[in-house]
């Protein structure tokens, strides 16, 4: 009995250490949650944007004018520009959780091919940096803002724009 005990308490204690790494490092979540947005975004799905996002959510472009959540569909797809070619890559570059707040900075690369003004496709990039505030609601990470902090876009990989704030 005394054996099975320790036994018990053994895989305990492996199930919390095995875990711990996982919220030590944030990031993994907080891709993820991204992962969530990105997809809700491309869906147009503005209930399951409500789900990642808080109510009185606030994105700050580069241009330092703000968008709520209702817009991030609109965006999204005004970026796409239907480019059939679209990839996106998304890296949380550090995340910092102090009690029901985190401080996530996040870099998102998006390539494409469009047709310029000259009538001649163009491989376009766009590298965004973000400073980004999550809360957590009812057990559940949601975005409250993002503040786009350096701006790059590319074309046939020469820089095109660049603009830091």
């Amino acid at each position: 009995m005394r054996f099975n005990h320790w036994l018990a308490t053994g895989f305990a204690v492996a199930a919390i250490a095995s875990a711990a790494p996982a919220q030590d490092d944030p990031r993994a979540l907080f891709t993820a949650r991204y992962a969530e947005l990105r997809a809700a975004m491309q869906a147009k799905d503005a209930a399951a944007i409500g789900k990642v996002v808080t109510p009185d959510y606030a994105m700050t472009d580069i241009r330092g004018e703000t968008h709520d959540a209702a817009s991030l569909a609109m965006l999204a797809e005004r970026m796409q520009g239907g480019a059939a070619d679209r990839t996106t890559e998304a890296e949380v570059l550090a995340a910092a959780v102090t009690g029901p707040t985190a401080q996530v900075r996040q870099k998102v690369n998006t390539r494409m091919t469009r047709i310029g003004p000259d009538g001649a496709p163009h491989k376009m990039e766009m590298i965004v940096l973000t400073d980004d505030t999550w809360v957590q609601i009812d057990g559940a990470w949601r975005l409250r803002t993002s503040t786009q902090k350096d701006l790059t876009v590319m074309r046939d990989g020469e820089e095109f724009f660049h603009q830091a704030n």
